[in-house]
């Protein structure tokens, strides 16, 4: 459930880029004091930092011990965030 979960993020990202609705998306600019810690990017954009795994997608990272690049990316909205959670049975 977790992969097709974040296969969900990934195709929402993308589907919303190719469609030109990048407005329904988060923008937001990675900083340098976050290259370390999605978990800290993920605090700042939804204040907790239970959705590194969302942070990790949307940058287009694998795993955890990646830097982060220090650019802007979109990320889903918390509400896109809930509904995939729910689709596909994630806590």
């Amino acid at each position: 459930m977790q992969n097709e979960y974040r296969i969900a993020i990934r195709k929402l990202l993308e589907t919303s880029a190719r469609r030109g609705q990048q407005y329904k998306l988060r923008h937001y600019q990675i900083q340098v004091d976050e290259v370390n810690d999605p978990s800290l990017v993920s605090l700042r954009l939804y204040d907790t930092r239970k959705y590194t795994d969302v942070v990790l997608v949307a940058c287009g990272l694998s795993y955890a011990h990646e830097l982060l690049p220090v650019q802007a990316f979109y990320f889903p909205t918390m509400q896109d965030i809930l509904q995939l959670q729910k689709k596909h049975e994630v806590s």
